[in-house]
Order: C-alpha cells, then structure tokens, then sequence
C-alpha cells in the first residue's frame, strides 16, 4: 500500500505526472518488489510472517531515510484528486463510489479466481502445502502469483488513499495497519472474501462504536468470541447458521 501511495504522489507532485500515471506506477513497482522478495514464501508458518513484518518495516524505514524522495516524516502534500476522461474525484461521494466499485471489482476477481483451477490449486497449497506438492502441484509458483496479485491490489489501494488524503507520510503504514487487516482475515474467515470485508469494515468502524472502551480490547474480545462459536471466523458462522435454516426447513411440518 506505501509503495502505491507514495509512487503516486511522487509522479504526480515532484514530476508532474498524470495521477493514473501514478496509480500505475504503483502497481508496477508493488509488482516488481513482490518479484524480488518472493523467495521468502519458501518460509512457512511464523518464519514466514515475521520475514513479512520484517519487509514492512525495511519498507517503512526506507520512507524514513530516503528524504530526497519521500521528504522523510514530513511527508509529501499536495497531492491532486485522481481524474481522467474529464471526471475528477474531488470531493467524499465521488471516491466513496469509485472506492466501492474498485472492492466490488476485487472481490469479483478474487472469487471467480478462487472457483478456477488455479484457485483450487491455491486452496491446496494453503491447506496442507507437502500434500499438495506431492499431488504435482508447484506450491511455490501459486504462491508467487498470489504474492504479486495481492501486492498489485494493495498498491492500487494505497494509490487511492493517496488521491483521496492528498497527503502521505510513513505514519500512514505502520505495524497497527499491518495488525488490523490480519486480524480482519482472522475474524471474517481466511477462506471467505466477503467474511473478511465485512470484519474489516467493523474493525473500521470500532472507533466510533467503542465509546470509552479501547480499541484493541474491543478487537480481541471479537476475536475471543468468534473464535469460541466458530474457528473459522465469521464465514464459519454464516455456513452453521444456513446448514441450521435447512436442516430446519426439511423437518415435517416445514415444508
């Protein structure tokens, strides 16, 4: 997401770059760093995740030091609303719908992908990696394209963020962003994308509904609870609850 912003707002404010020249060169460089570092998911388990956080924070200290580029912790402002063909999301309901239209569109590819073939083959890989390799699948290619599909969808999202702050800093990407979408994986269900939009938009939304009570404290008690009822989050809930309704619904008398 940092390398999409701030490949934006260094195009379009220090080059004078169109803004969807920034959005795509975002995507591109995402893509490319996604190459480089793939040899990392030969790692598994928590060595793999703490490799992760370890390129976040490469990443992140990288935005600190190189000040002729990103201006350091003062971060880069200025930058211009995204447009093109005429149109110009310049103000909240303009983003709001091109930023909804984008999710739908993700989540519209990532379901189609995960009912292909290569989406079969990924689940396998996630399941259980050795038995999927002993099954002739090349686990460390699907997780490769997977890599770099997730960071050319994060480089587009933070290329929106820019467009729509006008300002980026390294503040913007720290560890607790990292935190909330893991967490939100964790409570909507690894296996479900919608299961995992609808935890984030609550997650998102805890600020304001916690009242006095923490954030993170709300955060775990939703997992603690979640996890207690189903361990696989909220789309394990959704599938008990729709195997009930029919198990319900084919008792005499409910037909």
């Amino acid at each position: 997401m940092s390398v999409g912003a701030y490949a934006s707002a260094v195009v379009t404010v220090q080059h004078g770059g169109h803004p969807l020249l920034g959005v795509l060169a975002g995507i591109a460089i995402a893509v490319a760093v996604a190459l480089a570092t793939a040899p990392i998911l030969r790692l598994r388990g928590w060595y793999l995740a703490l490799a992760t956080l370890a390129l976040g924070h490469l990443v992140l200290h990288l935005e600190v030091t190189l000040t002729s580029v990103t201006k350091g912790n003062d971060g880069i402002s200025g930058i211009p609303p995204l447009g093109a063909f005429g149109v110009t999301l310049d103000d909240e309901t303009a983003f709001f719908v091109a930023g909804w239209s984008l999710v739908g569109l993700c989540m519209l590819l990532a379901r189609n992908l995960a009912a292909s073939r290569f989406g079969r083959a990924a689940r396998a890989v996630q399941a259980d990696e050795d038995a999927a390799r002993a099954q002739g699948v090349p686990a460390l290619r699907y997780k490769t394209a997977m890599w770099v599909l997730a960071a050319a969808m994060a480089a587009l999202s933070g290329s929106l963020y820019a467009h729509y702050s006008q300002f980026v800093s390294p503040a913007d990407f720290g560890v607790d962003h990292s935190i909330t979408l893991f967490v939100a994986v964790l409570l909507g269900g690894s296996r479900s994308v919608f299961g995992t939009l609808v935890a984030l938009a609550f997650l998102l939304s805890l600020p304001e509904l916690g009242g006095a009570l923490s954030t993170p404290l709300l955060t775990a008690l939703a997992l603690m609870a979640v996890y207690a009822l189903s361990p696989a989050g909220l789309a394990g809930l959704a599938e008990r609850a729709a195997a009930a309704v029919r198990r319900v619904s084919r008792r005499p008398g409910h037909a």
